[in-house]
């Protein structure tokens, strides 16, 4: 496959999809962070050997030294749907000057603080893909239908997903059952 630091050609992301598509090892893929509570309203997450921290602003009590955990999250599905579309607009030989993503989300404080029953979910989250891009409008919407296939935060937020939620107390699970959620064998 591509050496660090470039992007693959397209020969190489083709035998990549390729192997994806016939070897059964390769297609459950896993994603892991680990994080932990710091001082005051900060957060740190390890991921692989990259930090990020989380804080919130000096009026919900944080010192506003980094983002917002649920900005953090927001960042997730807009870098991932650039990536996505980049890796589309490799494959269908689409040029473009410019590639960003613009995401926001709306929700009701009111779950937060679990009020009234209200649900802290997001009620509705917006992604658009801005591209300038010298292609004619049907690829660039043929383009987007593909990242919206493809993209695996855009899909989790649109789909019911199996989440598996657990706590656990001096090594014990307090919350849900200690066997659900391993890992399967195979996974890379």
């Amino acid at each position: 496959m591509a050496s660090q630091g470039r992007y693959w050609s397209r020969e190489e992301l083709f035998a990549y999809q390729e192997l994806v598509r016939t070897s059964p090892k390769h297609q459950r893929g896993v994603v892991r962070v680990h994080a932990r509570k710091l001082e005051g309203k900060k957060s740190e997450a390890m991921i692989r050997q990259h930090r990020i921290i989380a804080d919130e602003p000096a009026a919900r009590g944080g010192k506003d030294e980094a983002p917002t955990p649920l900005e953090v999250f927001l960042a997730g599905v807009a870098l991932s749907t650039t990536h996505t579309a980049a890796l589309v607009a490799r494959e269908m030989d689409i040029p473009y000057e410019t590639l960003e993503v613009r995401a926001r989300a709306y929700f009701d404080r009111r779950g937060i603080m679990d009020i009234d029953g209200v649900s802290s979910a997001f009620q509705e989250v917006l992604c658009e893909i801005h591209i300038n891009s010298l292609a004619d409008a049907i690829a660039i919407r043929e383009l987007g239908k593909a990242v919206e296939r493809r993209c695996v935060p855009l899909n989790t937020l649109k789909t019911a997903v199996q989440v598996v939620y657990r706590v656990v107390h001096n090594s014990r699970a307090v919350i849900g059952d200690e066997t659900v959620g391993q890992e399967p064998e195979g996974t890379i």
